[in-house]
Formats: C-alpha cells, structure tokens, sequence
C-alpha cells in the first residue's frame, strides 16, 4: 500500500518484515537504499519501521515549499 501525504510518502508492506528475516537473507534491497540516499541529498527524513500487522513501513518525510 502506498500513502501519500504534502508532508510524507509511507510504503507499507505486510511481509515478514526486517526483523525476523531468514538467516542467509542480505539486507533490505537495492531500492531502500537508493531511496535513503536520495533522501540523504535532498534532506528529507527516511525511516524504516516495523508494520505491526506484520511486514514493514517506509517513510520519506518531506517539507512541502511554503
């Protein structure tokens, strides 16, 4: 699912999450961290937080132009 907000862009899944990953798995993919780094340039917040229904969350925290 996908919500986008003027102050914030949530990415929400219900896989098994971040937290309890198979041992072997490597990291969280390609796309997150292009997404943080991305959002490391332009100063925006990004988090990743567990999705208490199961899976997990992304957000990218922007400041709309005022």
């Amino acid at each position: 699912m996908i919500r986008v907000t003027p102050s914030r862009i949530s990415i929400i899944d219900t896989g098994i999450g971040s937290e309890k990953k198979p041992r072997g798995v490597e990291g969280y993919g390609l796309g997150l961290l292009i997404a943080r780094d991305i959002c490391h340039k332009y100063g925006y917040e990004f988090e990743l937080l567990n999705n208490p229904y199961g899976g997990c969350c992304a957000q990218i925290s922007i400041q709309p132009d005022q």
